[in-house]
């Protein structure tokens, strides 16, 4: 399965929406809508997990959450961007104190 993860800003929820779903053959699957509600529970008690999901499920939320919230999901895309702009700082620095 190639899971396929859509995150948008949610303003009525002061959140995001994910939209779940998958491709196959001609068909497009896509996850039931599901609705979070919080219960109390008593203390020392280990709650039910919230969501259990697949890794190649939970690798494509990842990704779809890195790209919304750090406008990336690829770690190393990042790293690189990183090291370019240190690269374009370093080489401004060093014009500057050469002038002085």
């Amino acid at each position: 399965m190639t899971w396929r993860v859509q995150v948008q800003n949610d303003f009525a929820a002061y959140g995001v929406a994910i939209t779940i779903g998958d491709k196959i053959n001609s068909t497009l699957l896509v996850a039931k809508p599901v609705v979070l509600q919080l219960e109390e529970i008593p203390p020392m008690i280990m709650a039910d997990p919230t969501l259990r999901i697949e890794d190649g499920l939970a690798k494509a939320l990842l990704d779809a959450l890195s790209r919304h919230y750090a406008g990336t999901s690829d770690s190393r895309m990042l790293r690189e961007d990183y090291l370019h702009e240190r690269g374009r700082v370093d080489k401004f620095i060093d014009f500057h104190l050469k002038e002085d």
